[in-house]
């Protein structure tokens, strides 16, 4: 599981998830090429304000869950992940 919500203070839902058993790495940026290169093992990320992109889906071949911290899907290409079966 990786998170880029150093940003956005998710401290207690991070915990929650370490609490669960899961691992977590928190990325120190939400930029494609951090997302990228950090997650590339992730099979979940949770979003701040990162951007998922057709390109970064590509790079993200396990990748199976986007979940979103902040309001909206503007910052997730929802059909290409819709079309690699990512939800």
């Amino acid at each position: 599981f990786c998170a880029d919500l150093a940003d956005i203070g998710a401290d207690r839902q991070l915990h929650r998830l370490r609490a669960e058993g899961l691992p977590v790495d928190v990325l120190p940026a939400g930029d494609a090429a951090t997302i990228v290169a950090q997650a590339a093992d992730a099979d979940a990320l949770m979003l701040g304000y990162g951007t998922v992109d057709e390109a970064v889906l590509e790079a993200l071949p396990r990748l199976k869950l986007i979940a979103l911290a902040a309001m909206g899907t503007d910052n997730v290409d929802v059909e290409a992940a819709r079309r690699r079966g990512v939800t």
